[in-house]
């Protein structure tokens, strides 16, 4: 079973490599995107699931307590960047919460066709995997009660139109979001200074947490949860 990895090694993540990699902005081109997860690498016999940053468990009790998504009757939610992280799937497995549907995008079609197997091949339930860009989203509006972001809004902010797509994906969030919804941002560069990015849009901050790296203690990840207005 796929759920085997999530106790595994693919969790624990380097962010020396976040670090060298948003300095290069290589984290920002979609060409780094489409070279991970080009067909023959999501193929080889090695290939595994990879999370970024932290896991569901990591971070589902300051979620839970902010946000009260386990006294609901079930929860409709968007993964944004997917990737070939298996967060859905600890998500919707999670026995504290009624998880209707879990949609997860990503703009890479080779990692969405490899996820959509493992799907598929391990009967995970209530769950739909859709080619498609943040910047761009075609989703229906007051649709989703939560949506989560692991690191894709820091690859954003190094596009070279870093400016213009932040505040297209953060319009599109907030358009999909229901009223009383939620949106969670797991990062490495969103600190403090960086809550003005969120300021345009009609929601409150909830929360701002600091994790330490799996790999350097002495290095922060930060959680913002953000509550769209009533």
């Amino acid at each position: 079973s796929w759920r085997r990895w999530l106790e595994t090694s693919c969790w624990d993540v380097s962010v020396d490599l976040f670090t060298s990699l948003l300095t290069s902005q290589a984290f920002g081109k979609k060409e780094f995107w489409q070279t991970r997860y080009t067909t023959a690498n999501t193929e080889k016999e090695d290939w595994k699931p990879y999370d970024w940053y932290l896991n569901w468990s990591d971070i589902s009790e300051k979620v839970l307590e902010k946000t009260g998504l386990d006294q609901r009757k079930e929860i409709v939610a968007l993964d944004v960047g997917c990737g070939d992280s298996l967060f859905f799937d600890e998500f919707i497995g999670d026995p504290k919460l009624n998880v209707k549907h879990v949609t997860c995008i990503d703009y890479i079609d080779a990692v969405i066709f490899k996820m959509k197997d493992v799907a598929d091949e391990n009967n995970i339930p209530n769950c739909t995997h859709v080619v498609m860009d943040a910047v761009d989203m075609k989703l229906p509006a007051n649709h989703f009660d939560m949506v989560f972001d692991k690191g894709t809004l820091d690859g954003i902010l190094y596009t070279d139109t870093a400016k213009a797509d932040v505040a297209k994906v953060l319009d599109n969030v907030c358009s999909v979001l229901k009223p009383g919804g939620f949106y969670v941002v797991v990062s490495c560069t969103l600190s403090v200074e960086r809550l003005v990015l969120f300021q345009n849009q009609p929601w409150k901050t909830l929360l701002l947490a600091e994790y330490p790296a799996r790999e350097d203690k002495k290095t922060k990840l930060y959680m913002i949860v953000i509550k769209k207005n009533e």
